[in-house]
């Protein structure tokens, strides 16, 4: 993966070799880091304005998201939220070490969007391992290049992330878009979830074991039949907004580590969403 030099050219990252560990590096307890959170639901359920009103946000944006801007001239959102739209991988990786090494005062990095981002690492090895353009069947072939992708580049982003959480305590934000995904059940028939919206599911299943906390967003629904054996019903939602925090064969979430109610209703504002959701992470009752 390329990094950034002293010039601002792209050039070969640099591995330093670490300190060797001892017993007397151990803690006890825990090593009180900010939270990694997902955060993915069904277009217009308010992700961006939501993730908006956490502590201090810096909005990376992948290309043509920039629905944050569309809330800020709208008025429906603080017009001071930093945030830059990213063309590339290479970009992406740099503006994430800026965040680590130079002096800002964001204390949350909100990633919108986390599947914008898969794009762009797809790209990225397409270019440097798979012959650009040209090698794009190479790169589908046995989905080999989303292999590639989740053990090479979007694991190193991971790491990345872990750093600018330990090194300047920052809260890691993402925020996706949904779509399905196909789940191969040993137990008996295949099925279909709820997941982010990514092309390869190899950078996902990484992103949701290295998560402290991952919340689906869905609108309230029910389904009614004239007949129970009419072979469809009708849906009909009341515009009620769920936030799941537990895992269930319909969609991927998780939240138990941290002690949030496995559901959340979401009030009428964002920013009252976010305080039950900060609430719920920090072990609060909110009233």
């Amino acid at each position: 993966m390329a990094g950034i030099t002293n010039s601002g050219e792209v050039g070969p990252s640099t591995n330093a070799p670490t300190r060797r560990l001892s017993l007397s590096d151990c803690i006890k307890g825990s090593d009180d880091l900010p939270l990694r959170v997902v955060h993915y639901g069904r277009a217009g359920f308010g992700k961006t304005s939501i993730a908006a009103f956490s502590d201090k946000p810096f909005f990376l944006l992948s290309p043509g998201e920039t629905g944050l801007r569309t809330l800020i001239r709208a008025g429906l959102l603080p017009n001071d939220i930093p945030n830059l739209e990213v063309p590339d991988w290479e970009n992406w990786m740099a503006i994430i070490e800026d965040l680590r090494m130079k002096p800002h005062g964001a204390h949350t990095l909100v990633m919108d969007t986390l599947n914008g981002a898969e794009g762009l690492a797809n790209d990225y090895t397409k270019r440097h391992d798979y012959n650009g353009p040209n090698g794009d069947k190479e790169f589908q072939a046995y989905m080999a290049g989303y292999r590639t992708v989740a053990m090479s580049v979007w694991k190193e982003m991971l790491t990345a992330l872990d750093a600018l959480r330990r090194e300047r305590k920052m809260m890691i934000l993402m925020l996706a878009h949904t779509g399905t995904a196909k789940v191969a059940n040993p137990s008996g028939g295949d099925f279909t979830k709820w997941a982010p919206a990514f092309t390869g599911h190899w950078a996902w299943d990484l992103t949701y074991g290295w998560a402290d906390v991952v919340l689906f967003g869905e609108f309230d629904m029910t389904v009614t039949k004239a007949k129970p054996t009419d072979p469809k019903g009708k849906a009909v939602s009341a515009g009620k907004r769920i936030i799941h925090t537990g895992w269930s064969p319909d969609y991927d979430a998780k939240g138990g580590r941290v002690g949030l109610p496995i559901e959340i209703e979401c009030p009428e504002t964002a920013k009252a969403t976010w305080e039950v959701i900060v609430a719920g992470l920090n072990h609060k009752e909110t009233t």
